[in-house]
């Protein structure tokens, strides 16, 4: 198995079950959230991929009052989120195919692309991107190493299962159809916002707009 499937079958769950008791409650802010407040953002309907419980979205609809849909790949998060939180619309699925027709004015991929085999990222990208409406936004949180970096994961030793960590925002930039309008850098650990962090413990948290007439100099 690729390690979609892999996460989808089992680690999945795995990792709901070591984490779920902790989602939302931290004691460092929530990167994603903070950039939404900073900005001034008022969506009126989101999607998450990678949402686990829909703890984030649950936050985002009773701030904003927006309608919120999220995407994993754990049926036990799924399972306890849509009793935890009725009102958000939560679906079992993976970020390369994901099980939604709409678009959205707002797209939030949390620490998620860097567990993304290889073989499924092109299509994950597409898949992204076909939910951001035109002129709409899509934030991106990741590890942001000064280097792009590939690591053995811990909890599956004997799997070939790794994490790619490296500055996903570039290849959105890269197709001129987004352009980045923020960027923050922050301690992975504990999210305090500083430029002065080594690449192996730097995260960021980014957000792009979207045109689909795209985003060229000159005519």
């Amino acid at each position: 198995m690729i390690q979609d499937e892999i996460f989808f079958k089992k680690e999945g769950d795995n990792w709901y079950k070591r984490n779920a008791d902790i989602l939302g409650t931290e004691s460092h802010p929530d990167a994603a959230l903070s950039l939404i407040e900073l900005y001034g953002l008022a969506p009126k309907k989101v999607l998450e991929i990678g949402s686990s419980n829909g703890w984030r979205l649950e936050a985002i609809r009773t701030r904003y009052g927006a309608k919120c849909f999220g995407v994993e790949p754990s049926k036990s998060a799924v399972t306890d989120g849509k009793k935890r939180y009725p009102k958000i619309a939560l679906h079992r699925g993976l970020a390369s195919k994901i099980p939604l027709k709409q678009k959205f004015d707002l797209v939030i991929v949390n620490y998620v692309l860097h567990w993304i085999s290889r073989e499924e990222l092109f299509a994950s990208i597409a898949e992204i991107d076909r939910m951001v409406a035109d002129g709409g936004l899509l934030v991106i949180g990741d590890f942001a190493p000064d280097h792009p970096t590939k690591s053995p994961y811990h909890h599956l030793p004997k799997d070939d299962v790794h994490t790619f960590k490296l500055d996903y925002t570039k290849i959105f930039e890269a197709t001129a159809t987004y352009r980045v309008a923020a960027k923050l850098s922050f301690r992975h650990i504990d999210h305090v916002l500083t430029p002065h962090v080594e690449g192996k413990d730097r995260g960021m948290i980014a957000l792009l707009e979207k045109s689909q007439k795209g985003f060229y100099i000159g005519t």
